[in-house]
This record gives C-alpha cells, structure tokens and sequence, in this order.
C-alpha cells in the first residue's frame, strides 16, 4: 500500500490490497444476475491531483479509479467492478 504523501505529481502507480466487500450494494454478476459475490482483490491508480479551488468550488476533482475483481459465489465466474 502506498501513503498518497508519498506520492509526487509526476509518479504514477498502482495500489494493490485485499479487500472482502464494496461499498455498492446494487452490485450483480454480469454472467447470472445474482448479488452474491466475494471481493478478491481491488487495485487503483493513485495519481496525486492537488486541489484547485475558484470561487470555493475545487475544480481538480480527484479522478483516480479503483477496480475490484469479484468471483460470483452463485456461478463461480469472475467479473469486475469500476468506481471513481
């Protein structure tokens, strides 16, 4: 795992960790259509996007993406999932 103060704006790296479930609860296998599903991994860019602020509004948003590689526990068939 890396720190994001580590992290210059010039680096790009990928993040790796084991996780065991998401956030999105709406999440269903694109090969049977069950909800039921282990998370095996996730990785995600983590490129430093230092905030821009006009008008109190930050308009350098973070825009790094996470992906999570889940294994269906119906069907056993792995598929993944993209967030921002």
């Amino acid at each position: 795992m890396i720190d994001e103060k580590d992290i210059s704006t010039d680096t790009l790296c990928v993040r790796v960790s084991n996780v065991y479930g998401t956030s999105n609860q709406n999440v269903k296998c694109s090969h049977c259509g069950e909800s039921y599903y282990t998370v095996m991994y996730s990785d995600s860019t983590c490129v430093y996007y230092p905030p821009i602020y006009k008008d109190g509004v930050n308009i350098n948003p973070d825009r790094n993406t996470t992906t999570q590689h889940c294994r269906c526990m119906n069907c056993g068939k792995e598929f993944t999932i993209k967030e921002n």
